[in-house]
């Protein structure tokens, strides 16, 4: 009869201090890599009259997330940074009416467009009646003048 003994032994070619370096740099590579991959969604636009078509600077852009631009002089905004989802935008300027875009979706990797047109608020004034200046009162001493 033959005999075999053997004995198994583990010797991890590297120390546990390493070990434990690694898998805290795995886990954090594999975090920003995650991270990397759920890339946001740019919203864009531009806002006029609806009249005129002509660009409105200084409106306000808002989303249903709390999120705000406003337009610059060219009458364009732009909101970076947007996670994947629906939006409502509520867009008002000065002596315009209101607007409200609902579900305007926002991709990853993707810009979303929107070209919005405001109506311009009318306003009903009464009847003004001018008068012609009047001549200005003289004064009764030399300090009210």
């Amino acid at each position: 009869m033959f005999s075999i003994s053997a004995s198994l032994s583990f010797n991890p070619p590297f120390s546990r201090p390493f070990l434990r370096f690694m898998i805290f740099a795995g886990i954090i590579v594999s975090f920003i890599l995650g991270h990397a991959q759920t890339a946001d969604g740019i919203l864009r636009g531009v806002v006029k009259d609806r009249e005129t078509t002509k660009v409105l600077p200084n409106a306000t852009v808002k989303l249903s997330n709390g999120r705000e631009a406003s337009t610059l002089i060219e009458g364009a905004f732009r909101v970076e940074s947007l996670p994947f989802g629906r939006y409502t935008l509520t867009v008002t300027a000065g002596g315009y009416q209101p607007f409200e875009l609902a579900d305007v979706l926002i991709s990853s990797h993707k810009e979303a467009v929107v070209e919005i047109a405001l109506t311009p608020t009318l306003f009903e004034v009464e009847e003004v009646t001018l008068l012609p200046d009047r001549p200005r009162a003289t004064p009764q001493n030399q300090t009210a003048s």
